[in-house]
């Protein structure tokens, strides 16, 4: 591998996968078009890709370690804002913290299916911005256990 492949290699890490901006950084050109595609081309080759993925373990960058926080969000409960204490229903039920888990489970679904998949374009955009708690509606963020 080359000083530059190296330089971009540690570089993509650094920028948090910017291509273009290891591209500048590895090999030193101010016109972010030509940093792009020189980075491009070079994380093609098998040697980058591996050298890469092996940068990304060293750093504790894998993707048991990116998937981990979509999965305890998938189960997340509600917490209470000031004490950080759970939450519980009239039975006594943790409240499941739904806001945390539809985000967690749209960015599992983006990682399962394809882009070009026509289950992948769905879209939700709805907020849940209270909670059922002892037959009166709480607001989110609003203290309830005191």
């Amino acid at each position: 591998m080359t000083e530059k492949q190296k330089k971009l290699v540690k570089a993509m890490v650094k920028t948090g996968g910017n291509k273009t901006k290891a591209g500048m950084i590895a090999y030193k050109t101010k016109k972010p078009a030509n940093a792009k595609k020189m980075a491009d081309k070079a994380l093609k080759q098998p040697n980058v890709q591996q050298a890469l993925a092996n940068e990304l373990k060293k750093q504790g960058i894998t993707l048991d370690a990116a998937i981990a926080p979509i999965a305890k969000g998938l189960v997340a409960k509600k917490r209470d804002l000031k004490y950080g204490e759970l939450m519980f229903d009239e039975n006594g039920e943790p409240l499941d913290d739904l806001d945390t888990q539809l985000k967690a489970s749209d960015r599992a679904l983006k990682l399962l299916l394809p882009k070009d998949s026509p289950e992948a374009n769905l879209n939700f955009n709805f907020k849940i911005d209270a909670t059922k708690f002892g037959g009166e509606f709480v607001k989110e963020g609003e203290i309830v256990n005191e």
